[in-house]
């Protein structure tokens, strides 16, 4: 049997997400001709499926792939099927496979053997009561501030969206005027029940789009709860193909209003902040009393389409670029903070008391801070101090626990965001107690 590409879902253009979130063929909605390029005869023939094998995967690097333009595809495909000459069975056209992958220049876009492919697809459990959730969670900060911290959604996409609006409406029933969206640990997944999740937040109209190596743009729109992508609206309901592969509970059309709409918002970023987390950052950038806070993401703000094959193994392939509500396009380079942190340890919590300032005081005391700040000039706007008994890491970056150590160097601008709101300082009501933290499949980011 001739290998092919398989089709595991028929949603077409609907499915492009920041992270491989579809499964598309050359068939489906965008697919286009056959590359008029002919295979050329390797010096010692290849088996017919090997050979087709590896023609329908450079077919789609060719005419796909963001970083198309930028390859010599005559000279690539002789190499590749130089490399692959004499091979046997689909197995053996991997070598070539990752040498047209790797013309592409492109970080985002891998290959996966059928092992690696299965290993990425299935979700093992972990015990490891640290890791971070598998669904978005939500907490009051004192109690004005609400935080909604959004995990990857990888092999957690249904319900996820879910779960996250029903954090973000319980947190509003008690009116807090300003928010905190944590991406901190946001790997990437399916950027759509992420953006369905905080819908109240981020509001009504142009959110970004996807662009590709021709220009064309697919927006990302937001109306009354409904996410549009290329004019189409998503489904509640992702729809499988002839295979399956359908997604239920994908997204809720998420049209609850805020009791305080139009709030300023706080985002918090990091190096695992990557691919659908960057795009849930970049659906942010525009947006009016937003700025963002931490350290740079991992530079894969662009839209990926997943690929099965038909021995089993995956093509991830980078198609397009982000681009926010402004216009800007984003790509895979790392994003920067509006404002940054040089680290994200905090020294461990002493017994003595919290020093006074901390708080409402006009002013610091002389001397150097618990952060070796300088006693000169005045503290931050509003701040508060650091959890009792709270140690953190550079490595500890996600969850509630570590949202008040990790961002206290800079915690005064981010109160100054959420300022217009009317926050005072005698609102504070200590540091968040210690939660349960939910098991995580512990993968990392395609």
């Amino acid at each position: 049997m001739l290998a092919t590409v398989s089709l595991a879902m028929a949603a077409g253009t609907l499915l492009v997400t920041a992270c491989a979130d579809t499964n598309l063929s050359p068939g489906s909605a965008r697919g286009a001709t056959a590359v008029a390029n002919p295979s050329p005869e390797p010096a010692r023939a290849m088996a017919p499926e090997a050979r087709v094998y590896l023609t329908e995967v450079l077919d789609l690097l060719q005419q796909r792939a963001l970083n198309r333009h930028e390859v010599d595809w005559p000279s690539g495909r002789r190499q590749a099927f130089a490399e692959a000459a004499g091979a046997a069975t689909t197995a053996d056209t991997y070598p070539a496979i990752q040498l047209a992958v790797a013309a592409l220049n492109d970080s985002h876009t891998f290959f996966f053997g059928p092992q690696e492919a299965k290993e990425f697809t299935e979700a093992p459990e972990t015990s490891d009561a640290t890791a971070p959730a598998l669904t978005p969670l939500g907490r009051l900060i004192g109690s004005m501030i609400g935080y909604v911290m959004l995990p990857g959604s990888l092999g957690a996409v249904s319900g996820y969206a879910r779960a996250g609006a029903a954090a973000v409406r319980k947190l509003d029933a008690s009116r807090p005027c300003g928010w905190i969206v944590d991406l901190r640990g946001d790997e990437g997944g399916a950027i759509w029940p992420m953006l369905d999740a905080i819908a109240p937040l981020l509001g009504d109209g142009k959110l970004g789009a996807f662009v590709d190596a021709d220009g064309k743009r697919e927006d990302w729109v937001l109306r009354r709860g409904r996410l549009f992508l290329g004019g189409q609206v998503l489904p509640k309901d992702l729809p499988g193909g002839k295979e399956g592969g359908g997604i239920p509970d994908y997204v809720t059309h998420n049209a609850y209003v805020l009791h305080r709409p139009h709030p300023p918002v706080a985002v918090l970023t990091g190096p695992d902040t990557a691919s659908a987390g960057e795009a849930t950052l970049v659906a942010f950038r525009g947006r009016a009393q937003t700025r963002s806070f931490g350290l740079p993401t991992a530079g894969l703000a662009s839209g990926n389409a997943s690929y099965p094959l038909s021995d089993g193994a995956e093509l991830g392939l980078t198609e397009s670029a982000d681009v926010d509500r402004t216009g800007r396009r984003y790509g895979n380079s790392p994003i920067a903070p509006d404002v940054s942190v040089t680290s994200t340890a905090v020294r461990p919590a002493t017994r003595s008391p919290s020093p006074p300032w901390y708080g409402c005081r006009s002013s610091p005391p002389a001397g150097p801070d618990r952060l070796g700040r300088s006693g000169a000039g005045p503290p931050p706007a509003w701040s508060s101090p650091p959890p009792r008994a709270t140690r953190a890491t550079a490595a500890s970056t996600s969850g509630p626990l570590s949202v008040i150590p990790t961002l206290f160097p800079i915690w005064g601008d981010v109160i100054s965001t959420l300022a217009p709101c009317g926050v005072r300082c005698d609102r504070w009501s200590g540091a968040p107690r210690r939660a349960h933290q939910p098991v995580h499949t512990g993968r990392q980011h395609r």
